[in-house]
């Protein structure tokens, strides 16, 4: 049996109690990713475009707040058809993660007399990526919306879902708009949860 700790506390103060093993496996699944707070690669020459399949990181929300709020990563925000940008290095590899205007892609820029091509350090990076969101949103993000439901923080809409509009033509489906982790900015939980 694993032991159980407290991770952290939220933004609003609660504690998340998480479970040792699901917190290695995340330690090991984000080895080799570091922040970057440059400049991304989408407008460089020397990198290269690789888009990401839908079915490979289906929700891109999820995927910002794992790369934000439990990575520590930074947002270098909104650009000409692009909703986000984060920019990070794999294993030396210069990557930036962006969603833009029909969906994830990945723009990769190999390390200096580095053998692997892009494609392969692409397929590394969501492999990954994949995997760590499987571990968040069992371990964190379950409990977390839990509270959230029980202070009445959070609130869904029959029938609505991301992208969906209400009759109003408005987006709405948590909190009456579209979703954008808030948390990485002012949460400690989310970056000791897997450090």
């Amino acid at each position: 049996m694993a032991t159980a700790w407290v991770g952290g506390a939220g933004s609003y103060g609660e504690s998340f109690v998480t479970d040792s093993t699901p917190q290695a496996a995340l330690r090991r699944l984000l080895e080799g990713f570091t922040p970057r707070d440059v400049e991304g690669e989408i407008w460089s020459q020397e990198s290269i475009r690789i888009e990401v399949e839908r079915n490979q990181l289906p929700v891109p929300g999820l995927v910002l707040f794992l790369l934000l709020g439990v990575m520590g990563m930074s947002d270098l925000g909104r650009d000409d058809k692009t909703a986000w940008q984060v920019p990070f290095s794999f294993r030396e590899h210069r990557v930036t993660l962006a969603s833009q205007k029909f969906g994830l892609r990945l723009y990769v820029v190999p390390a200096p007399g580095s053998e692997e091509t892009a494609e392969a350090i692409a397929r590394q990076v969501v492999t990954r990526l994949r995997k760590a969101l499987r571990i968040v949103e069992r371990n964190v993000l379950a409990d977390y919306a839990k509270v959230q439901l029980q202070h009445g923080r959070l609130t869904i809409v029959k029938g609505s879902s991301p992208g969906s509009e209400t009759s109003s033509g408005s987006h709405r489906w948590l909190s009456g708009r579209p979703w954008r982790p808030s948390a990485p900015t002012s949460a400690s939980w989310s970056t000791s949860w897997c450090s």
